[in-house]
């Protein structure tokens, strides 16, 4: 079941225009955000050489307000992994035709 998800999602972005170059799904010619699969999840990344986007806040974060997601300090009150059912919702029924 997890596999179907991941490759749904992954066919979405294939069909929106994504390619795999090295670990991450890149969309040629625009600086858009740029996917990495870990297993059964996804990791965002809005600039390259930056931080990953993280998910959202955990919901048992002890602080919610002024929380920066580059502070690894703060790293703890994030979820960074996405799921694959986010990643296809994203990008299902938006691929270029």
């Amino acid at each position: 079941m997890a596999n179907d998800i991941m490759d749904r999602a992954i066919a979405a972005l294939e069909a929106y225009g994504y390619v795999k170059v090295g670990e991450r799904y890149v969309y040629p010619g625009k600086q858009t955000q740029q996917w990495m699969s870990q297993g059964d999840h996804f990791l965002r990344f809005d600039d390259p050489s930056a931080v990953p986007i993280p998910y959202r806040v955990r919901e048992d974060a002890a602080v919610r307000e002024g929380l920066d997601h580059t502070n690894t300090a703060h790293s703890e009150h994030f979820d960074w992994d996405w799921p694959p059912e986010e990643v296809a919702k994203i990008y299902e029924g938006a691929a270029i035709q």
